[in-house]
């Protein structure tokens, strides 16, 4: 079986899918910001368990593609696998998009009980991608978010 590591442009892509535009001479600056916001709150096993179910998720079934032994057939297995990745992304926008509709319901007559039973786990973890990247982005973007930065009253 070949492991397949996330690449930073697998990472950008599904951001792209997800709606995230990243300039790409900050995108790097976003993660290390948020890395450290994560390394403050003692939390570095949460940062990377976030980046594995990003990886676990663009690259599921990826490991299913097999590559043969001759070199020939390496551009045949990075097509295949490069197919994979974009069916994966589609997937996980869709799926996260399914789930962001079902949290639009009002949950105004439910008590705390039933609201928190409105999501399941899964659903809760693949919404953890998006306040990830929705992370990063204000990180780069701090100078068109500056009014949610000078609410906060430290």
């Amino acid at each position: 079986m070949t492991e397949i590591l996330m690449t930073y442009a697998d990472f950008e892509n599904l951001g792209q899918a997800l709606g995230y535009i990243f300039d790409p001479r900050g995108a790097c600056r976003g993660h290390s910001c948020l890395f450290a916001q994560y390394i403050l709150a003692n939390d570095t096993e949460g940062f990377r368990n976030r980046l594995n179910l990003i990886e676990k998720e663009i690259y599921k079934d990826s490991d299913k593609i097999i590559m043969e032994d001759d070199d020939t057939n390496l551009e045949k297995f990075n097509d295949a696998i490069n197919k994979q990745l974009k069916i994966n992304i589609e997937n996980l926008k869709n799926t996260i998009d399914k789930i962001k509709i079902k949290g639009r319901i009002d949950p105004g007559h439910l008590t705390q009980d039933e609201k928190k039973l409105i999501f399941t786990d899964e659903e809760k973890e693949l919404l953890q991608i998006l306040s990830f990247y929705e992370a990063i982005y204000i990180y780069i973007n701090h100078q068109k978010n500056s009014e949610a930065f000078l609410a906060i009253n430290l």
